[in-house]
């Protein structure tokens, strides 16, 4: 019974990601080595990097943040600060169109789900402690 806040917690943090994870669309470089963008010649090695790169990142930083205690959980957010960097940088993350209540929701729906998480005691010591 312990554990049921954490994980209404988990379910709000993944309600709101959905919600604005719905309208971001992430798409991938094509070809190769080199790729036409219909500018020129664009060297396509980079983006293939940056979205590896922000994957792993993400689940490093999400690993970190749930399992890592303490102070420590910063370099969790460290890691997923940088994955959202690379999205950046790598510009194939594109934006749709979104109302402020929906972001306002997701927003809201995180905030609770890792107050409810972070407070449980999935995230302090675990049900078996």
């Amino acid at each position: 019974m312990r554990g049921i806040p954490g994980l209404i917690g988990i379910g709000c943090f993944l309600a709101g990601i959905y919600g604005l994870g719905r309208k971001i669309v992430l798409t991938t470089g094509s070809g190769g080595l080199f790729y036409s963008s219909g500018r020129g010649w664009w060297y396509g090695w980079w983006y293939g990097i940056a979205a590896a790169g922000t994957v792993l990142l993400a689940l490093a930083g999400l690993l970190a943040v749930v399992f890592l205690r303490g102070q420590a959980r910063w370099i969790g957010a460290g890691l997923l600060g940088l994955s959202g960097i690379l999205v950046v940088f790598s510009g194939r993350a594109v934006l749709l169109p979104t109302t402020l209540f929906e972001f306002l929701v997701s927003a809201f729906l995180m905030a609770i789900g890792v107050k409810l998480f972070l407070n449980s005691a999935l995230a302090n010591r675990g049900l078996g402690y």
